[in-house]
């Protein structure tokens, strides 16, 4: 006769998983901590409990090794983030798990530490006028498009 433990695994496999990577979390808490930028310190405990809510939503992390998200928790940590599926995200390669910024949490990053000061995208069409051009006095970008007109055919 199975236990309530062992009933609840077979129940749910992705529990025991979820199980280890939060020991495996907590007995790295203080190491994220110290990875952390100054202005993060004090938020180690705050990105590994939403870390494991990102993890506990995804079934097809449960595949990774604890200590492999524990891996890709401190390296988002680097950068101010928690593994959330926003800013951060674990993406497999092949066999390995890899930490990966999203777009919004690279912006953030180079903002940050003052690589750009802004960033913007916009969504060209054939019939819309554009210019881009790069000099060594400057760039020009000139985007204009008519309101109402169709914009159906994106370069």
């Amino acid at each position: 006769m199975a236990t309530g433990t062992q009933q609840r695994t077979i129940a749910n496999p992705g529990a025991e998983k979820s199980l280890q990577i939060k020991a495996a979390l907590e007995m790295r808490t203080q190491a994220v901590e110290m990875g952390l930028p100054s202005y993060m310190k004090g938020q180690g405990e705050r990105l590994t409990a939403i870390s494991l809510m990102y993890f506990n939503k995804k079934p097809d992390l449960h595949g990774i090794p604890p200590a492999e998200f524990v891996r890709c928790v401190m390296e988002a940590a680097q950068f101010g983030f928690a593994i959330d599926g926003k800013m951060a995200y674990v993406v497999k390669y092949k066999s390995a798990y890899e930490m990966q910024l999203s777009y919004m949490g690279l912006i953030a990053a180079l903002k940050r530490c003052g690589s750009i000061g802004d960033i913007s995208s916009d969504v060209v069409s054939r019939s819309d006028h554009f210019r881009a051009a790069r000099y060594a006095t400057g760039d020009i970008l000139e985007h204009e498009y008519q309101l109402g007109a169709d914009r159906s055919d994106i370069i």
